[in-house]
C-alpha cells in the first residue's frame, strides 16, 4: 500500500513526511522507516528509493541496518529472519528459528562476517550464528551468570562489542565471542545508540550523551519531544511518528 511521503530541503536541513513506528540510519546516511509490515528506504538527500514488505510474515519486529548490504528484518511472531540488500531485495533464504530449535527468540541483531545474534528467552542465552546458521558462540544461561532472572528488551552489536539492554538493571556488554565484559548501570532504557565511546539515549525531552570512558555526560533539551533520535555523520535525525527532521549538528 502506498503512503503519502515527501521531503522538503532548506538550509542544509530537510524534512521527510512518512508515517512510521521507528527508523534507522545506515553508515552511508540512507534512512529506513519501519511502518507495520513495510520498510521504506530514502537516500541521504531525502529521496524515496524503494520499499520492502512480506505480507505473509506480518508486522516487522526488528530492522538492523548495521550492514547496509545485508540487513536483518526480524518477524518475532513467526520467529523468522529475512536478509535484504541495499535495493531492499531478499538476498538469502529465510531463516526459521523454530526449525533451528529456538522457539522463544525475543531479540535478533547483526554481527560481523554476515553472522547474527539471538537472545533465546527459554535458556536466557545469547547465541551467535555464522552465515550458514551454525552456532559459533554462546554465553550460557545468563540468569545463572548474573544470579537473577533477566528480561532484555534491546540487542545491538557495535565496534566489536554486543550490548544487551535490560530495562531494570542496565546494559550488559559482551565481546563478540560472548564473554561478559561489564554492565553499564543506566536503567529504564528501551533503545540507545553507540557512537565510538559515547552512549546516546533519550529521557523525555532530553538527549543524553554518556562517555563510557570518562563516565561523564552532556545533555541537550528538545523544544518538541521526538519519538526517536539518531546521530550519524554529523547529522541529527528527529522522528515524530509521521515526520523525520534531518539537520546538521
Amino acid at each position: 500500500m502506498l503512503l503519502f511521503c515527501s521531503a522538503f530541503i532548506q538550509n542544509n536541513s530537510f524534512k521527510i513526511i512518512q508515517k512510521h513506528q521507528s527508523f534507522k540510519v545506515d553508515n552511508l546516511g540512507n534512512i529506513y522507516f519501519v511502518n507495520n509490515d513495510e520498510v521504506i528506504k530514502y537516500n541521504q538527500q531525502g529521496k524515496l528509493i524503494n520499499r520492502y514488505s512480506n505480507l505473509q510474515l506480518g508486522n516487522i519486529t526488528t530492522l538492523d541496518v548495521t550492514n547496509p548490504l545485508k540487513m536483518i528484518v526480524y518477524y518475532k511472531d513467526f520467529q523468522q529472519i529475512v536478509f535484504i540488500d541495499n535495493q531492499l531485495s531478499t538476498n538469502s533464504d529465510i531463516i526459521n528459528l523454530e526449525e533451528l530449535g529456538f522457539e522463544q527468540t525475543d531479540l535478533v541483531c547483526t554481527s560481523v562476517n554476515n553472522s547474527f545474534w539471538i537472545f533465546d528467552k527459554r535458556n536466557s542465552e545469547l547465541i551467535r550464528f555464522n552465515e550458514q546458521s551454525k552456532i559459533v558462540n554462546r554465553t550460557g544461561n545468563l540468569n545463572l551468570i548474573f544470579n537473577k532472572k533477566i528480561t532484555p528488551n534491546y540487542l545491538v552489536e557495535q565496534n566489536g562489542y554486543v550490548y544487551l539492554n535490560c530495562f531494570d538493571s542496565g546494559i550488559n556488554v559482551f565481546d563478540i565471542y560472548g564473554t561478559f565484559s561489564k554492565t553499564i548501570g543506566i536503567k529504564s532504557l528501551t533503545q540507545f545508540q553507540i557512537s565510538n565511546e559515547f552512549l546516546l539515549y533519550q529521557k523525555d525531552s532530553v538527549l543524553i550523551s554518556y562517555n563510557t570512558k570518562l563516565f561523564n555526560e552532556t545533555q541537550q533539551k528538545f523544544n518538541k519531544i521526538p519519538t526517536q533520535v539518531q546521530y550519524k555523520n554529523g547529522l541529527q535525525y528527529l522522528g515524530f511518528n509521521d515526520t523525520l527532521l534531518v539537520k546538521p549538528i
